[in-house]
């Protein structure tokens, strides 16, 4: 008896020892850029960073805010966000071409968007991590 309890509690112990797996939010980067514009937003728990046409601004983040990001993040199906650069436009100047990386756990997705014309499922997203120059 005394066996069986020392092996159940051994199996209990290495069971309960797996390693968490986090889903948290590491980091966001924005680059959009064209002939005579240029923004690069770049976003971690502790500020967002935003350079616009080489002037940049740096705003600290409250542990709340971040956690407004990243919930807003946590709600997004990255399956719908598809990438929506249309490379017509591009070559016209009627877009301004834009990459968004969102990290997580140590994974990372990439997005090709128009920045003038941002998808409705990240217009939350930008709002909250565009800071004015």
């Amino acid at each position: 008896m005394n066996h069986l309890f020392s092996l159940l509690s051994l199996v209990l112990l290495l069971t309960s020892c797996k390693p968490i797996q986090s889903n948290k939010l590491e980091s966001i980067q924005y680059h959009a850029q064209t002939r005579g514009y240029s923004l690069l937003i770049k976003v971690s728990p502790q500020q967002i960073i935003t350079t616009e046409n080489g002037k940049k601004t740096t705003l600290k983040l409250s542990t709340e805010a971040w956690e407004t990001i990243e919930n807003n993040i946590n709600s997004l199906d990255f399956s719908l966000l598809k990438d929506q650069l249309n490379k017509e436009h591009i070559a016209v100047d009627r877009a301004i071409p834009a990459h968004l990386t969102i990290t997580i756990a140590n994974k990372t997705s990439q997005f090709e968007l128009t920045h003038n014309a941002t998808p409705h499922q990240l217009k939350t997203l930008m709002e909250l991590i565009h800071v004015s120059n």
